[in-house]
């Protein structure tokens, strides 16, 4: 039996390709998360930032790093920045997370070496090569706008499972993070100065804010079978600082994950957002797509409306209930105006599609039917 892929309408611009939606139904190996328990006072941490940037430098796309502020190193001084969180907190108690100094980190919170998951930062690159070499049956994909006028973050996910998980049921977890917020920071100017600012701050990135689901160790998906689909949209006002730290909305970062409990990270990727005033994403892409007859059954027509100083290339996707595609063409030089596509539909067989404009800025997704 086919499952019916629940999908955003939402146009999504800017989009990583490991976080493209619909979420990809190809099997394929594991994504990296480093969990890296850090401090303002810890002097070795910077170190630590340093080694986890290089390594996702290293595999862009595959492996993504958060800071996580905890511990007797990250209590702020008078004056200082506080960047603990409750959930992070939580996150460094996890049962066999096995901290014993800063700065420490999990990768996909796995046991790689000795009987603790937070391991020495030498490790962290090796680790991360050996998860990347190991089959993922789980594929993790998601898209987010957030209206800066009211501050609500909207956050559609999907995961697909190209295999049985061992487990019944899963979690999932999304972390939100912030880049470029300057503070004080211990040894930054000896073991990472590409970090300093010409003030003698220190610009930390990828902190931890908050974790989104309602747990730090995740919310349960329940149906974990090769061939089915997991979708959650997840609504979250962003709120104007964390303890004394302003939120710049332009830094804000999202990363999901899904676990097999509280560890055993199967698969991570980084969600992007889209800013916007309404809390759609603004194009005249999506505003003026129209397609008829829908339902169809001989042929399809697509009319859309470009708005771009040159000519781009323009892609027509359409997606079976597995995520498969049935039908693709590209229009190699479209000019900005009103255009007009004939799809030949008759070959297709009766049901739901998904069907895709997309050009180098933007993307539009519709549902559409066979008959």
């Amino acid at each position: 039996m086919k499952k019916t892929i629940t999908f955003t309408s939402i146009v999504l611009s800017a989009l990583t390709a490991s976080a493209q939606l619909p979420v990809s139904h190809t099997a394929g190996n594991k994504n990296v998360l480093i969990e890296e328990f850090t401090g303002i006072h810890c002097q070795y941490c910077p170190d630590g930032h340093k080694i986890s940037a290089q390594v996702m430098a290293a595999y862009p796309g595959k492996v993504f790093a958060v800071n996580v502020h905890t511990g007797g190193y990250a209590s702020p001084g008078s004056g200082e920045l506080d960047f603990r969180t409750t959930d992070g907190d939580a996150i460094s108690n996890i049962p066999g997370m096995g901290i014993t100094g800063y700065p420490t980190g999990d990768v996909n919170r796995h046991l790689w070496y000795g009987s603790a998951l937070a391991i020495d930062r030498a490790n962290w690159q090796l680790a991360s090569q050996m998860a990347m070499s190991q089959s993922a049956y789980v594929n993790i994909a998601g898209a987010a706008v957030l209206n800066t006028a009211t501050k609500v973050l909207t956050i559609n996910i999907e995961a697909y499972y190209t295999a049985n998980s061992p487990l019944a049921t899963n979690k999932f977890t999304v972390l939100l993070l912030q880049d470029n917020i300057d503070g004080t920071q211990t040894g930054g100017s000896t073991f990472n100065p590409t970090m300093i600012n010409s003030d003698g701050t220190y610009r930390h990135m990828h902190a931890l804010r908050d974790v989104l689901t309602s747990a730090a160790a995740g919310d349960i998906i329940a149906t974990t079978s090769a061939g089915t689909t997991f979708t959650k949209t997840i609504t979250y006002t962003v709120p104007a600082s964390f303890k004394n730290i302003p939120v710049k909305t332009a830094d804000l970062e999202l990363i999901a994950f899904v676990s097999e409990g509280s560890t055993e990270t199967i698969n991570v990727c980084k969600i992007p957002i889209t800013l916007s005033t309404t809390g759609i994403a603004e194009n005249t892409l999506n505003s003026s797509l129209n397609i008829y007859p829908n339902p169809a059954k001989e042929n399809m027509f697509v009319e859309f409306n470009l708005d771009q100083a040159q000519p781009q290339p323009v892609a027509i996707n359409v997606y079976n209930s597995l995520g498969e595609i049935v039908y693709t063409e590209t229009l190699q030089t479209v000019s900005s105006g009103p255009q007009q596509v004939k799809i030949e539909t008759g070959k297709l067989a009766q049901g739901l599609y998904i069907l895709e404009v997309k050009t180098k800025d933007a993307s539009s997704l519709r549902r559409v039917v066979m008959e």
